[in-house]
């Protein structure tokens, strides 16, 4: 049998943890392809906007895929607590729910991280893979699955023939699209403003997480003191919310979050995304598969995206080279 080679489109923290993951194991015979449509991360001086809150499978994976060391030796904030309620109750009170690490046994119950940092490190980690061959700026047009190949045509006329694609480019996935796989899903009408915010009372590494008629609203801690805010509102009131001035913004946060941590003292740039849930019909075709939000995107308010998207990439990793050996 000829050693396959796998090309994962998309060269986000998914598509990124399996190209680690089948490069780092030597059970895996073949080559990797990993094709980006944009730039490589550029990891900066201040915290990316958008966070992730890892699960404790999401680090073994993240450490399985040579990237947990440089992310923990970078700047990264453990979680041991979540303090949840709602617009009826207070932290500690009736209807308010406490989660705690000691409760369990454990160090921490996950850890918040900017999705650029554990990008940057996954391509760093790529970098020294011999059997991993990772192109940015590559753009894919066209997709064809055969019976022995798939063939992916690029965007420079460039033509390349593999054993299997992984579409790993997101909700909006054109690899999915140009394999006709039907999705199911609606929008829930809402946007979710994100911003880091300092307060007036420490987090206590602490995730807050408030429900409200308009929807979730959570202060997950940082490792410089802030917190990352991820505010689910109605797609008017988060237009509202975006234009009004950093003091009047931090009014309204404070009011939301009925003055849990104290005074909004100061916030940094605001921005906002559309949520909506979406599910592909098949995760599979013919040499072929959907792998992260190219199969599936859900609500942020768990925090269960990307970890979700990490175990994908991990069981497809096991059965890839249980299925090569048999």
């Amino acid at each position: 049998m000829n050693a396959p080679t796998i090309c994962i489109v998309g060269g986000g923290m998914v598509g990124c943890a399996l190209a680690a993951l089948l490069g780092r194991d030597q059970r895996y015979p073949g080559t990797v392809v990993l094709l980006e449509a944009g730039d490589p991360p550029a990891l900066k001086d201040d915290y990316d906007l958008r966070v992730v809150a890892l699960a404790t499978t999401s680090q073994r994976v993240l450490e399985a895929a040579g990237a947990w060391r440089e992310i923990a030796a970078t700047r990264i904030s453990p979680y041991r607590e979540m303090q949840v309620w709602d617009a009826a109750s207070k932290p500690g009170f009736p209807g308010s729910v406490h989660f705690s690490a000691a409760e369990v046994g454990a160090a921490a119950l996950g850890h918040i991280v900017e999705n650029q940092l554990v990008r940057h490190a996954l391509w760093r980690s790529l970098a020294g893979m011999e059997r991993v061959s990772v192109r940015s700026n590559c753009r894919v047009d066209d997709l064809r699955l055969g019976d022995e190949t798939a063939r992916l045509s690029l965007a420079d006329g460039e033509v390349m023939d593999c054993t299997l694609v992984v579409a790993a480019d997101g909700a909006s996935s054109p690899i999915r699209k140009m394999a006709e796989i039907e999705t199911t899903g609606w929008s829930y009408r809402q946007k979710a403003i994100v911003t880091h915010v300092q307060s007036q009372l420490p987090h206590r590494e602490t995730a807050w997480q408030r429900f409200l008629p308009s929807g979730p609203l959570a202060f997950l801690p940082l490792a410089d003191g802030r917190s990352s805010v991820v505010w689910s509102n109605t797609v008017d009131g988060a237009d509202r919310l975006l234009g009004l001035t950093d003091t009047e913004f931090l009014g309204e946060l404070e009011a939301a979050s009925d003055g849990t941590l104290g005074r909004m003292l100061a916030c940094g740039r605001r921005a906002a995304f559309p949520l909506r849930l979406l599910h592909a019909r098949n995760y599979c075709r013919q040499r072929l598969v959907l792998i992260g939000d190219a199969a599936h995107a859900i609500h942020p308010l768990a925090g269960q995206g990307v970890n979700l998207g990490f175990l994908d990439a991990a069981a497809l990793h096991e059965t890839l080279v249980k299925a090569l050996q048999a």
